[in-house]
């Protein structure tokens, strides 16, 4: 017969192997969470790689006067939004969104110009944006306005209004307020695809709303967060727009951005007395040189219709480099044959000019230049 004694000694025996179960339950719970979780990671990782590499999302930068390191600076003209910082220098520069070695004393990526002008020296003013300004080239002696101001031989300036991500509406607004100073003979207007896009004035409205700290971490610095932001205006991200993001909804805005543009640069054309010509920019694909992409008004680029409209003359880029580019892969010829993406362009987005196609330019813009320069 056994005592209370030893039932309870019996009960203390069993009671360890009932809490070893819990214990094993809860460990198992969690080797599982945590197994989930570093999936979850590294789904999300392998998600953020992809929207980086093909570049799904915008880029963003914060621009600020205390960052050194930023080339740009606020605007306090809100068409213009941002502009390159006036002797910006940079050690170890990238070449792209505007981290150049240097920027001269009036903010263009350009060799020091005076304003009064040089006694018989023809000045032209280049307007663009990252193409003109030579985003992807170390070199500033490899940019458009550099190989054509080299081509003319006998003095003449082509002073560099290239900033990254300007609008056409952006590109005349600095011509404005700082182009026309300079007293120019001419003027030339480099139109690329996304010209249309009006955006300048909403580069730094993104920090006009109170959001988390975290939020705003996650806008600047993963590319899935910003796209997901943008696309369902998460936090309100879509309303208040960053700099060239919105392209999703800015189609209508970005026509009548390219049609203001146009419009004020014929009355500054007029009222100044200076020709104007107008030069368009082509895309550059693994397979060919198109203008695809660019805002069309029925079978023509907009900025070619534009153009017209104004009496502007024009000078299509696309048959110079198609022309080229026969001849240097003609039909039927064996491979390895380059693509026009890596034959013309710096970068590989397939739209910045590499030294070569800056060479082709400035040989096709010159006659075309001299036409504007006749009386």
């Amino acid at each position: 017969m056994r005592s209370n004694y030893d039932n309870q000694d019996l009960l203390i025996f069993r009671s360890p192997k009932k809490w070893d179960g819990y214990f094993q339950y809860v460990v198992n719970m969690l080797i599982r969470l945590l197994l989930v979780c570093l999936s979850l990671e590294l789904s999300l990782l392998i998600v953020e790689a992809g929207f980086r590499y093909f570049q799904l999302a915008p880029h963003v930068q914060v621009l600020t006067e205390s960052d050194t390191k930023a080339p740009y600076i606020p605007s306090s003209n809100p068409v213009l939004g941002y502009e390159l910082k006036p002797n910006y220098r940079d050690s170890n520069p990238t070449n792209h969104f505007g981290r150049f070695s240097f920027v001269n004393s009036d903010g263009q990526r350009d060799v020091e110009r005076s304003v009064e002008r040089i006694p018989h020296r023809k000045r032209i003013v280049l307007l663009g944006d990252s193409v003109v300004a030579g985003h992807g080239e170390s070199n500033f002696e490899n940019t458009i306005s550099r190989k054509l101001e080299r081509s003319f031989g006998d003095g003449t300036e082509i002073l560099n209004f290239g900033v990254g991500g300007y609008s056409t509406l952006a590109e005349v607004e600095l011509l404005r307020e700082k182009g026309l100073k300079y007293k120019p003979d001419a003027i030339l207007l480099l139109v690329v695809f996304n010209d249309a896009e009006e955006s300048n004035g909403d580069m730094f409205r993104v920090y006009s709303q109170t959001r988390p700290r975290l939020i705003k971490e996650l806008f600047l610095r993963s590319s899935f967060f910003r796209f997901l932001a943008l696309q369902l205006n998460l936090f309100h991200f879509r309303e208040c727009s960053v700099g060239w993001a919105a392209k999703s909804v800015s189609n209508a805005n970005g026509l009548k951005n390219m049609e203001k543009g146009f419009v004020r640069l014929a009355e500054i054309s007029k009222a100044h007395n200076i020709p104007v010509g107008v030069v368009l920019w082509p895309a550059f694909t693994s397979s060919e040189i198109t203008y695809a992409g660019s805002p069309m008004k029925g079978e023509l680029p907009l900025g070619e219709v534009l153009a017209g409209e104004h009496h502007l003359p024009v000078l299509s880029m696309l048959k110079p480099f198609m022309l080229d580019f026969k001849r240097r892969c003609p039909a039927g010829a064996p491979p390895p044959c380059p693509h026009p993406r890596d034959i013309y362009t710096a970068t590989s987005d397939g739209i910045h000019p590499n030294e070569l196609a800056a060479e082709l330019t400035a040989s096709t813009l010159r006659p075309f230049t001299e036409g504007l320069l006749r009386p």
